[in-house]
């Protein structure tokens, strides 16, 4: 049967290196590492429109204590989560408003405060997969892409590859050797079990063909991490808030990861902005999925983000259309697309999510295939064409050397 990269998805258990960095514990081995608590709840718990996010200055462990005190005493707020982000040097309150006040009076308070560097809303953010609209067997537009042939030259090798979204399966046979680390940032302890986003989000990225079923991903040699800053709700949707992809987002950069990978989307957020500022000055790839709006497509609509929607398989309204050329979007193959699912099955899979999976596959190649390209020249190479075409963007990469796999234009 001839091999299509498919979305597959396994993490496993892997003997990784001790970070220094205030978000994870040196450990040995580990299946799911816990990141190092300082002051937490679940995500999810702290997800309503009463929660905001307080950033100070990063400072002295006590100092910073005194000053979560300090904040919750003369403003009518409790104290519900505390983490530094060291990677933009700043330290994140997580309070929740007392019952009765205003919201915007009291961020508008504490703007005001001198203690503090900006005060903002608890966002919402949620996973862009959708039912698929057909069984299709076989992914011909996948097919499209030429990428068997490519992978005989690059599969992604070497280049790590972070995931924020919701929890991979592990132990999925079809991703065996993929993961170099996977961490929580929800913070269920213990974590749960393998959640479907994330499953299939890894899948299309780097399954391996020498897995199960010989499904292969786009860069089935990359090295991935998977940032779980999302959790499933009622109805299997990825839900995250700002904290904690901010916390994910921390410990990307802190890892110094080639590319990173945003399958979700939502309302335009400072201290997210922020991290993803920091990641481009660093050098790493961002791709981020469509959301179905302007207002709900960060952090899509950010400068710098490869935007990216799935291949219209349907008349779009002219405010989509409009947005996709104002931002310069990728369209790249979204619609019925054979994943791993949870407990090491599989499944089809729909949406801007996957689609972003896809060129989060291809920026894995072309950083393999030239590792000393600047995240610009990178970026600017998957952007080339309206429609993802990874010989187009390998080429335009590197014109004077023509990738091994493709047929000539």
């Amino acid at each position: 049967m001839k091999r299509l990269w498919y979305l597959a998805l396994a993490i496993v258990a892997v003997a990784c290196t001790p970070l220094t960095t205030p978000e994870e514990p040196a450990q040995g081995t580990v299946t799911f590492a816990q990141a190092a608590p300082r002051l937490l709840v679940p995500a999810e718990q702290a997800s309503t429109d009463r929660h905001i996010i307080v950033v100070v200055d990063l400072a002295p462990a006590e100092s910073l204590a005194a000053t979560g005190d300090a904040l919750a005493r003369d403003h009518p707020l409790t104290l519900e989560a505390s983490w530094p982000l060291a990677a933009i040097e700043v330290h994140c309150f997580v309070f929740r408003l007392d019952e009765g006040v205003s919201r915007d009076a009291v961020l508008s308070d504490l703007a005001a405060d001198p203690r503090v560097q900006q005060a903002q809303p608890m966002q919402r953010f949620a996973t862009l997969e959708r039912d698929p609209t057909s069984g299709a067997d076989a992914n011909p537009a996948v097919q499209g892409l030429a990428l068997e042939d490519l992978h005989r030259t690059v599969t992604g090798a070497g280049v790590k590859v972070g995931i924020v979204d919701t929890m991979p399966d592990i132990l999925h046979p079809d991703l065996a050797g993929s993961f170099a680390k996977a961490q929580d940032f929800v913070g269920n302890d213990p974590p749960p079990a393998p959640e479907r986003h994330g499953t299939a989000v890894a899948g299309i990225i780097a399954a391996s063909p020498a897995g199960a079923q010989g499904l292969e991903g786009v860069a089935p040699g990359a090295s991935l991490v998977g940032l779980r800053a999302c959790w499933e709700g009622p109805a299997g949707e990825g839900r995250c808030t700002s904290f904690s992809i901010a916390r994910a987002m921390n410990f990307a950069i802190a890892r110094d990861l080639d590319v990173i990978n945003l399958s979700l989307a939502g309302p335009a957020d400072p201290l997210v902005a922020a991290l993803i500022e920091e990641a481009l000055s660093r050098g790493t790839v961002v791709v981020a999925a469509l959301g179905p709006s302007r207002e709900a497509s960060f952090p899509a609509t950010h400068p710098g983000v490869v935007a990216v929607d799935a291949a219209a398989a349907a008349v779009e309204s002219a405010a989509k259309a409009a947005l996709v050329a104002e931002l310069g979007a990728v369209r790249a193959p979204g619609q019925d697309l054979l994943s791993t699912a949870p407990g090491a099955g599989y499944d089809f899979f729909s949406g801007s999510s996957v689609a972003a999976a896809v060129v989060t596959g291809v920026a894995a190649l072309l950083v393999e295939h030239d590792p000393q390209a600047a995240a610009s020249t990178l970026t600017a190479a998957l952007r080339s064409d309206p429609v993802l075409d990874p010989c187009g963007a390998l080429r335009r990469l590197d014109p004077a050397r023509e990738p091994d796999g493709c047929s000539d234009p």
